[in-house]
């Protein structure tokens, strides 16, 4: 009996003290998630975007992207292992081009699926990614005029919807996503090219004009090598042959 007596105190200590180790993990993990959810809200911050005539080759893991056949028309964006095709056009009855609403998906060398329906037709628009989440930005609408619309189409749920609007009209112009935003380059505004780099950030649904090409561009293909540097290859300079830039978004405080 003196033994069991003397053996309470011995297992009291012992199981405190498990409750103390368990409560200062449980306070580790909930202090790790709140720093990685910090982390996560923090590289969401947008930089500043610099943009520069290219001067070096393109990286390889560029090429390779831009190497993704291209249609007339539709924007083209990979993701999720597969490419998608966002508007485009088809012969009217007068024989026209018209835009369309498809959203059509491609896998392999396979023929194109039909998965959804824009809310607004469109052709020429300007095509990113951001996880899960595919944008057409800017293009011609079937009236013939130009767009200042952002249709997305969600793969996770196949649905479509106008995730926002641009600060004006634009078409002929690319896009690439940087740091979790997408960033409209260039373009033809009012039927003039532009210098102009618009943000928009797929979680507010918000755009701004995010800095400058060096000289007035349109056309072109855009995309991004690291997670805060991309190129916009190809790009029509008013009185010059086709360009290359070095588009890179450096984080709120850098120096230059």
């Amino acid at each position: 009996m003196a033994g069991a007596g003397e053996g309470g105190p011995v297992r009291l200590a012992i199981l405190l003290g498990s409750l103390a180790v368990l409560f200062v993990l449980a306070l580790h993990t909930i202090g790790g998630a709140a720093s990685a959810s910090h982390r996560t809200v923090s590289a969401r911050v947008p930089g500043k975007i610099v943009a520069i005539a290219a001067r070096r080759p393109l990286p390889l893991d560029v090429r390779r992207r831009l190497a993704v056949p291209r249609a007339a028309g539709p924007a083209t964006v990979r993701s999720s292992g597969a490419v998608y095709l966002l508007g485009g056009e088809r012969r009217g009855a007068r024989g026209h081009e018209v835009p369309v609403a498809s959203v059509l998906r491609r896998v392999g060398k396979g023929r194109p699926a039909r998965v959804a329906k824009l809310p607004v037709a469109v052709s020429g628009a300007a095509g990113a990614a951001v996880g899960d989440r595919i944008y057409a930005l800017g293009g011609r609408r079937a009236s013939g005029r130009p767009s200042d619309l952002i249709e997305e189409y969600d793969v996770a749920t196949e649905r479509s919807v106008i995730a926002g609007r641009l600060p004006h009209t634009v078409t002929d112009s690319a896009a690439l996503s940087l740091g979790g935003f997408v960033f409209l380059l260039g373009g033809r505004v009012a039927g003039s090219p532009t210098r102009e780099i618009v943000r928009f950030d797929p979680w507010r649904g918000t755009t701004a004009i995010a800095g400058r090409l060096p000289v007035a561009a349109s056309g072109g293909v855009a995309a991004a090598s690291r997670l805060r540097r991309g190129y916009l290859v190809g790009a029509k300079v008013p009185g010059a042959s086709a360009l290359n830039f070095e588009v890179t978004m450096r984080p709120r405080g850098a120096g230059h």
